[in-house]
């Protein structure tokens, strides 16, 4: 078992009338809550979905573009790991892609979302992932999932099995309430044995996002953010063996364990079909 320190950044919703994400004015409040999350002992810190907006900017930059560099330095800066989430150009095609920059500055790895919304194929042109990584980060492996890509169990199921020890879900969802989040959230982790954390945007008088959460591999709620801007940070335990006693075998045995040695793949084929039967 290994305890990190874990935050998850609510910065103010940008809006996009000016068509410039690049202005400092808005890297600067992300600049200061990165700065806090190092202070108080982060080793990674989440930001939100395309945290500056570009998708309605009709702006992508590849990872030597001058957001990324930004974060690439506050990274290297405060020696930590950020998941900075992004439209990425890669020869043409957009992506909603989420980059975790480490402590020297390097991109470790990244996460292209893979259940793209109507809006976000079609009015914002952005390109399907195709993989579900799981990113080494020498200590810890994590994998993501970015927004609606949490409503498929299977996604974060995946992620599991191939070896992640933490769950990063940056988002900007909002429906249908909260409880449905919670739930989905928990769920998400305790099916799965592993620690989930989230981000999203502070609330706005007229519009409003769920709130940051780190939930353990148990499915408990470790830190609720603020609804405004600010910080939720935790120690999160990872590769927290959940124990069953003389229930599915004798002795003691992880969940975890179970999850993985009495699976039966053959009769999960409706899992990868491609058209569900009707009802």
């Amino acid at each position: 078992m290994e305890r990190v320190c874990i935050t998850s950044i609510r910065p103010a919703w940008r809006h996009a009338s000016d068509g410039q994400p690049l202005a400092a004015d808005d890297w600067a409040p992300i600049i200061e809550l990165i700065r806090q999350a190092a202070r108080q002992g982060a080793c990674l810190a989440l930001l939100p979905e395309d945290v500056f907006n570009m998708m309605a900017c009709g702006y992508a930059e590849s990872f030597d573009g001058p957001v990324c560099r930004m974060i690439r330095q506050q990274a290297q800066t405060h020696r930590l790991f950020i998941a900075f989430p992004f439209v990425r150009d890669e020869e043409g095609q957009r992506f909603n892609t989420t980059a975790i920059f480490g402590p020297d500055g390097r991109v470790v790895g990244w996460y292209d979302k893979t259940h793209l919304t109507f809006l976000e194929q079609r009015r914002y042109g952005l390109s399907l992932g195709q993989t579900l990584p799981v990113i080494d980060l020498g200590a810890f492996k994590i994998g993501v999932v970015t927004c609606a890509d949490a409503l498929f169990p299977e996604t974060v199921r995946c992620l599991a099995l191939d070896g992640a020890d933490l769950i990063l879900l940056p988002h900007q969802m909002a429906e249908p309430d909260d409880e449905f989040f919670r739930v989905m959230i928990r769920s998400r982790a305790q099916d799965n044995c592993v620690p989930l954390v989230t981000a999203s945007f502070a609330d706005q008088p007229h519009r409003r996002w769920f709130r940051n959460y780190i939930v353990d591999a148990r499915g408990r709620i470790l830190t609720e953010g603020p609804s405004g801007v600010g910080l939720s940070i935790a120690q999160v335990t990872l590769r927290d063996p959940v124990a069953l006693h003389d229930y599915v075998e004798p002795g003691a045995v992880h969940l975890q364990q179970i999850v993985r040695r009495y699976r039966r793949p053959e009769l999960y084929e409706s899992l990868t079909a491609r058209h569900l039967a009707k009802a």
